[in-house]
């Protein structure tokens, strides 16, 4: 490959700066990580896999020497029980090299400062290796085999993954320019997976940046066909999303990385608790059990892979670098398989598999792929990919003339299911369609579906600074401090209470961490919206004072506390996007238990539905929380999908029903108005009920 190439692939002339820029320095090694940043440079860079690094675990720097376990390596074919025996082979060997290693600490430690005369050849090496040391009862107090840490090197399978990264480097940081984060951030695949789309971490975490399910599905799609996880551009979109988050909340780009792994909200209350946000100030002064060896590296190992994927040429210099992908990207006119897509457009189906890394195995062995999909096809099938799908580009735009796509209606399918599949409000398709208001769908009638984009919607058109904040609820008629009585809006009933416009930057609620979780659901969270757009304050129910007053330019969403979600008499509604195998999870029951208590009830969707629960021994209360812990979440996920531009209180009066209020005379849908008041059956209103109904922008 020739220097042109190699130049375009990993070395860019002048790195943008967006997001949280703080000049030349911002990624600039710390002194008090630059012990930190040796010790993941070495790993990264000089030891390889066949390697076991030997160091104290107070001081990094001390590399007392290695282990060789050459012989211990993984293979493909092997056994569970082979694996087993394999790693405690490998144990029991490191575990005797510490203890070998002891002795000849205390030695070098008694006789510090009298060279090296009568001492052994191992002795010599690890004298060697400790002669920067200057404090001799360093040496002494790491003198224990608990004191000497181990850990395999890498540094072979981060050659192999800046190999890997090659074909999708030029894709990775335009993503990242896109939404303003700096270009240094792409080295955060190699931290978390050394840019490995199939990685799957123990608690997990999947594709090249570690998203765990819980949180992925708060960025990307995860369904029966696709899994965006294993997508590397397209989970780059989801991953840019959610550093903002953390940027915004916790103000610097080292803490923000740094939530990225141990979770934003649990950084943002170590950083309440010493009263810094300063990476350095929480490194020295905070303790809590977990935030442990990764969390207290997680930075100091992104700057040694930054630095060693910038100097890729001296530490790998036999590195062979392939070409960036060449693709283009059609959306389906109809519903066909992968196989047949392939064949339609003359190309090999590896070929296009491996351009569509998200597609589940499910589409590999046969189930179709709907009709407005986004399917990359080869740069040389891209003439005769016309004859199956619109050409479009990764940003969202339609090349071709065509605005609309067609469904095939499926069994048990209605309008509201397929406007709910593809983020269209009911209405339009309706209107589009001929389909009047209670119309039933026959399968296999096809219905047009606008073109819109889906990814823009997803993250762009979100409430502007959507706080979920804690909500147990209060004494009735308790009203929380700082929040304004709503004024009055012309209508039946409907209150509306506009604030000033929402900022551009986005910091929308992470769900969960990706990849170490330590987020709670009773924090707050912010998001973006596309353009200025007045918003309003949702008073659901009467609550206490939130522990952070509302910003003048956000948004403070009260959903309904504890009481609301507790079972009544052993019994719940069911919520939207609730099922047995949830309820069973928060109860502490089993599937099959609530099965029986329920005359046989299938799982999945059961809105609306009363559910029989058995707690046990679990108090109501634990139970209400982890529901409500999900609800948030999903609300969160929903919000940042939608483009609301406000939230209107309506009472209740005589006569409304929900399919007359949404959409007829408020722009809205249903499940938006589920969402949003949880606990209330918006099927069966009463009057004088308040109910807050988000209004969906055009």
């Amino acid at each position: 490959m020739n220097a042109l190439i190699l130049l375009g692939l990993l070395s860019l002339t002048e790195p943008a700066r967006f997001l949280g820029d703080e000049g030349p320095n911002t990624f600039k090694v710390p002194k008090y990580l630059a012990k930190k940043f040796e010790f993941w440079k070495a790993l990264y860079a000089k030891y390889k896999s066949t390697e076991f690094l030997l160091y104290d675990v107070q001081n990094q720097d001390v590399h007392y020497g290695t282990v060789d376990i050459s012989d211990l390596q993984p293979v493909a074919s092997e056994s569970r029980a082979a694996a087993r025996l394999r790693r405690d082979k490998k144990e029991r060997r490191v575990q005797a090299a510490k203890e070998k290693l002891v002795p000849i600490l205390r030695k070098l430690a008694a006789r510090w400062g009298k060279g090296t005369a009568g001492l052994s050849g191992e002795e010599r090496r690890v004298a060697r290796a400790i002669a920067h040391v200057k404090d001799r009862r360093q040496i002494a107090e790491g003198a224990t085999v608990r004191r000497i840490g181990g850990i395999g090197g890498i540094a072979n399978r981060f050659q192999a993954g800046v190999e890997r990264y090659s074909a999708y480097r030029p894709y990775v940081v335009a993503v990242l320019r896109q939404h303003k984060i700096p270009d240094e951030i792409e080295a955060l695949t190699f931290t978390e997976s050394l840019f490995s789309p199939t990685a799957l971490s123990r608690s997990a975490a999947y594709g090249c940046w570690q998203f765990l399910k819980s949180t992925g599905k708060l960025f990307l799609q995860i369904n029966e066909l696709v899994d965006e996880r294993r997508d590397p551009i397209v989970a780059t979109h989801g991953a840019a999303r959610m550093l903002a988050q953390n940027l915004g909340m916790l103000k610097n780009w080292p803490m923000a990385l740094t939530g990225y792994n141990y979770g934003p909200y649990g950084l943002r209350r170590a950083a309440d608790e010493i009263g810094s946000y300063n990476l350095g100030d929480i490194l020295k002064k905070y303790r809590h059990k977990r935030f442990a060896f990764d969390g207290r590296n997680y930075y100091a190992g992104f700057l040694a892979a930054l630095h060693t994927l910038r100097n890729w040429q001296r530490y790998f210099p036999d590195a062979r670098l392939v070409a960036p992908l060449e693709f283009e990207t059609v959306a389906l006119k109809k519903a066909m398989t992968l196989k047949a897509a392939a064949n339609r457009i003359g190309a090999d189906v590896g070929d296009v598999a491996r351009l569509n890394l998200a597609l589940n195995a499910s589409a590999m062995n046969g189930l179709s792929l709907p009709a407005g999909f986004w399917l990359r096809v080869p740069k040389g099938a891209a003439a005769r990919a016309r004859a199956i799908g619109t050409p479009v580009s990764e940003s969202g735009t339609t090349d071709g003339p065509k605005k609309t796509f067609v469904h095939v209606v499926r069994p048990k399918e209605s309008i509201y299911s397929i406007a709910m599949k593809y983020g269209v409000p009911p209405a339009v398709l309706r209107e589009l369609n001929g389909v009047p208001e209670g119309t039933m769908l026959v399968v296999r009638q096809s219905i047009k579906v606008p073109a819109i984009d889906r990814r823009r919607n997803f993250t762009r058109l979100a409430i502007a600074n959507l706080r979920l904040v804690e909500d147990r609820l209060a004494a009735p008629g308790e009203v929380p401090d700082g929040l304004a009585n709503p004024a009055p809006r012309k209508g039946d009933g409907a209150e509306a209470t506009p604030v000033s416009p929402a900022p551009d930057v986005a910091t929308p609620e992470r769900g969960g961490d990706a990849p170490s979780d330590d987020s709670s659901t009773t924090e707050t969270a912010t998001a973006p919206v596309a353009e200025p757009r007045a918003t309003a304050e949702a008073h659901v129910e009467p609550t206490r004072a939130p522990a952070e007053s509302p910003t003048p330019n956000g948004m403070t969403l009260w959903v309904r506390g504890l009481r609301a979600l507790s079972p009544s008499r052993g019994r719940i509604r069911a919520l939207p996007g609730e099922s047995l195998v949830m309820i069973a999870k928060w109860s502490d029951a089993s599937v099959k238990r609530l099965r029986q208590m329920n005359a046989g009830m299938r799982n999945g969707e059961i809105e609306g539905r009363v559910v029989r629960v058995e707690l046990g021994t679990l108090a109501p209360q634990t139970f209400a929380e982890r529901r409500l812990a999900f609800q948030k979440n999903r609300l969160a996920s929903l919000a940042s999908k939608s483009r609301i531009s406000e939230t209107i209180t309506h009472t209740v009066i005589r006569n409304d029903h929900i399919d007359r209020l949404v959409p007829k005379r408020y722009r809205s849908r249903k499940d938006l108005v589920a969402t949003f008041n949880p606990g209330m059956d918006i099927e069966r209103l009463k009057i004088g009920e308040k109910l807050v109904i988000p209004i969906v922008a055009p």
